[in-house]
């Protein structure tokens, strides 16, 4: 009892330290209808506009015998919260409000339960309708039961991870929608919106965060000149599918024809990260790309519509010296970036915003490869035309500048010279490994804590002998955002703990 009690209080001055060292801010968001952005969308009236509803509700009713659908729109302004912050929870109230329009919360037909889905597409609050409506994911969207009364208010319903998602993803994070998980009519969920007389009954977020503040800043250029070995490109053709452009002058994204024939164009390049510490956390990174006057192709083109491209992070291997349009590595769209349409023929682009593909890169090496330059619509005669590091003109080749700081390594706290706990890699991207020794048979049981000391994980053991054990462990991506985490070991007679640091 006394070592367990000892230790448990070196846990809790852990927590208190982290708590110290990383302060908690929260801010409560409650906006009237001037300064909101909620709406609802109606398949009954499908071209109308209510961005200036009452209600804030999802249901499925009849109008004079015909079915209809509703679904409501809601999107917080986040830009009060700075942006080397990190999101601890978020909570989301809804309030119950006598509505004209219909009788309160609906079971009739069956359960209520609604979705709140991330919002992925724009929108507007004085446009929006049923037939524009938004696109949605249904990652980490939040399930709201099924109402116990026909007034009943939904306070504090944990939509951390959607804002996250949100905050984190501002090109892919517009706000919520609610949605019923079964749109058969009679069923609704009816709450007020933010043009709601009553202040107390309008949708309310609730978010508390940490600021993050590293040490200043390193930065690095990398510029991918040929033979220096910054990295690698090449151009991938199917044209002349089985043909290698590994010394391609061109780092080029088109749809042409040959001799009638249409043809497209793809580039690849991967930049050599390896000068970047392993404990680095990636705050910026621009990709600069220079127009370069080549013999292959006029310039950029526009002939036939947009030349809008995809910068898309590479998830297979690829060899310089023999990759080819059929054997072209396979891409992902998580975090792609939008190179718009260019304005004349001959623009440079400097200073892409490539932070997140980069990170991903970085932290995932095994499915990290560089990026793939591809037209969004690739239909002759569209092209965007630069330098590749073949350019005979350095000053045209692609550079990379990332920035980043770097987090210490947490050292193991051993508790006991019979007893051990360690946790790496130490910072971890999306799994750990768990080394403890234990000097006596003993049940064991893992939890899993943040930084103020909530616990979001638990692990039963059960029985094991003494000695040394090892535990893979993969960090559940909701649960776990960038931060600090406690493990803490309990047995029979002792407490371990230890701590470490999830990056994105």
């Amino acid at each position: 009892m006394k070592k367990t009690l000892t230790h448990f209080l070196i846990f809790c001055c852990f927590v208190l330290s982290f708590s110290i060292c990383f302060s908690q801010t929260t801010i409560v968001l409650q906006p009237d209808e001037t300064t909101s952005k909620d709406a609802t969308v109606w398949d009954y009236q499908p071209n109308e506009n209510m961005g200036a509803f009452t209600d804030f509700t999802a249901n499925a009713w009849t109008q004079s015998g015909t079915p209809s659908i509703a679904r409501s729109l809601i999107d917080f302004d986040l830009s009060a919260i700075p942006s080397n912050a990190t999101i601890i929870s978020a909570t989301l109230s809804l309030y119950y409000h006598h509505s004209t329009h219909t009788v309160g919360h609906s079971t009739i037909s069956g359960s209520n339960a609604c979705w709140l889905k991330r919002i992925t597409s724009n929108w507007n609050e004085m446009t929006a309708t049923w037939n524009n409506q938004p696109s949605t994911t249904t990652l980490n969207e939040v399930a709201l039961p099924t109402s116990i009364n026909d007034t009943m208010d939904y306070p504090n319903i944990d939509v951390t991870n959607l804002i996250s998602d949100i905050y984190n993803n501002p090109s892919t994070g517009y706000g919520m929608m609610l949605m019923l998980q079964t749109e058969q009519y009679y069923r609704a969920l009816l709450f007020a919106s933010s043009g709601e007389i009553d202040p107390a009954k309008r949708p309310k977020l609730t978010v508390t965060y940490n600021i993050n503040t590293p040490s200043s800043d390193t930065c690095i250029i990398i510029k991918l000149n040929n033979n220096n070995g910054k990295g690698k490109d090449a151009t991938v053709w199917d044209y002349h599918p089985n043909e290698n452009l590994g010394t391609f002058t061109d780092f080029t994204a088109n749809a042409w024809t040959q001799s009638g024939t249409p043809a497209i164009a793809r580039s690849l390049i991967d930049f050599d990260l390896s000068t970047l510490p392993s404990n680095a956390i990636i705050t910026n990174a621009t990709l600069s790309l220079y127009y370069y006057p080549s013999t292959s192709t006029v310039g950029h083109s526009t002939i036939s519509g947009s030349n809008a491209c995809w910068l898309k992070r590479i998830t297979s291997n690829w060899n310089e010296m023999t990759v080819t349009w059929n054997n072209q590595p396979s891409t992902t769209t998580q975090n792609e970036v939008v190179l718009p349409a260019s304005i004349n023929n001959t623009m440079d682009y400097p200073n892409i915003d490539v932070t997140n593909l980069i990170s991903d890169i970085y932290n995932n090496p095994s499915a990290g490869y560089g990026m793939m330059l591809m037209l969004q619509t690739e239909q002759y005669y569209r092209a965007l035309l630069f330098g590749s590091s073949n350019c005979p003109d350095q000053t045209k080749v692609p550079i990379l500048e990332v920035c980043y700081h770097t987090i210490a390594s947490v050292p193991e706290i051993k508790t006991l010279d019979s007893y051990s706990l360690s946790v790496y890699p130490n910072p971890a991207y999306d799994a750990i490994s768990i080394d403890y020794i234990l000097a006596d048979n003993s049940s064991v049981t893992i939890d899993f804590y943040n930084i103020t000391g909530k616990l979001i994980d638990q692990i039963n053991m059960g029985y094991e002998t003494k000695g040394k054990h090892n535990l893979q462990y993969i960090m559940k991506t909701g649960l776990f955002p960038s931060g600090i985490y406690l493990v803490k070991i309990s047995t029979n007679d002792v407490i371990l703990t230890n701590k470490f640091i999830k990056v994105n």
